[in-house]
């Protein structure tokens, strides 16, 4: 699809109260690759996921940060969902989900999750991009809540999304200057790398094992560390971006959300954040959804080798 094209038919931010039909949500999801549900979750609900991530040390320590103009900018706990009773209890319980399973079917597995604190900086902007272009599922159709855990708005980094940008694949090969570019199967490692899934595939032989804890080593620990003191590396954590974006940022609803509501979207789906422009952290949880007869490396989700966590328990 070409860049003019992505966002013409744009009107007014894509949302539904919570007593809509779920046929009809789902619909609307699948021809516009977002939807906003208003007040999807109670609020005592988030706080007491906030309180519980925030709590536990376990969570707390295997948090990483990253910088944006020499000073941090994003904070991020992985695989919050297996270790938060109020992470599933809420996940479970949720409109949000009974959509998503009209979407891509009744029995989901999480493919990912994640808390992240957008923090005070102007700069943390977080790059438009695919997910679908960083994981090896098939079919390219998982879906994720964002989940703001405060009110948001532009001004403290709500998610942006490019309404039907679902509807084509773009490129977000490594570049080297306008023309040269890594070849493919180098860019699928390196992608396989930037990616934090629950589980690495169990499917690859030695040597690409091998590449692949090198490559998430320099993205979550070395590229980070060099960051505090180096502001050029930052640049090495947008590799993987669509580039010429000006246009896609243009297109992008990027609508206010009061603590209860959510933006479910597309894993093909282009969207990013700006930075915050605010003095407190704004927090968001995002978790992945699969269905069951999805596939990982050839293999389907559902088996137990992988690891993946049944939403349904």
């Amino acid at each position: 699809m070409a860049t003019e094209n992505i966002g013409t038919q744009i009107g007014s931010v894509n949302a539904i109260e919570l007593d809509s039909s779920i046929s009809v949500a789902a619909a609307r999801f699948k021809k516009e690759g977002y939807l906003v549900i208003r007040q999807a979750f109670s609020k005592s609900d988030l706080i007491e996921l906030q309180k519980e991530v925030k709590g536990n040390p376990a969570l707390e320590e295997s948090s990483r940060i990253k910088f944006a103009g020499g000073k941090p900018s994003v904070k991020e706990v992985a695989n919050v969902f297996g270790r938060s009773q109020a992470a599933q209890k809420m996940i479970r319980n949720s409109f949000a989900l009974k959509i998503i399973e009209a979407i891509v079917g009744e029995n989901l597995y999480l493919f990912r999750d994640a808390y992240i604190e957008k923090l005070p900086n102007p700069k943390s902007v977080f790059p438009l991009h695919q997910d679908s272009e960083f994981w090896k599922v098939v079919p390219e159709c998982l879906v994720s809540m964002w989940v703001p855990l405060q009110d948001t708005s532009l001004e403290n980094g709500v998610l942006h999304v490019v309404p039907y940008s679902h509807l084509s694949r773009l490129d977000h090969s490594v570049k080297f200057g306008k023309k040269l570019r890594l070849p493919k199967m180098v860019n699928r490692i390196l992608r396989n790398g930037a990616s934090n899934s629950n589980v690495v595939a169990k499917t690859m032989s030695l040597p690409q094992r091998i590449v692949l804890d090198f490559v998430t080593f320099v993205n979550s620990k070395l590229i980070p560390f060099l960051s505090r003191y180096f502001t050029s590396f930052e640049k090495f954590t947008e590799f993987f971006v669509v580039q010429d974006d000006e246009q896609y940022w243009a297109n992008a609803v990027h609508p206010d959300l009061k603590l209860g509501d959510v933006i479910v979207y597309h894993s093909l789906a282009l969207h990013g954040s700006k930075g915050n422009s605010q003095n407190v952290p704004r927090a968001a949880y995002i978790p992945t959804f699969m269905g069951e007869n999805y596939t990982r490396d050839g293999i389907v989700v559902s088996n137990p080798e992988l690891g993946y966590i049944s939403v349904k328990g």
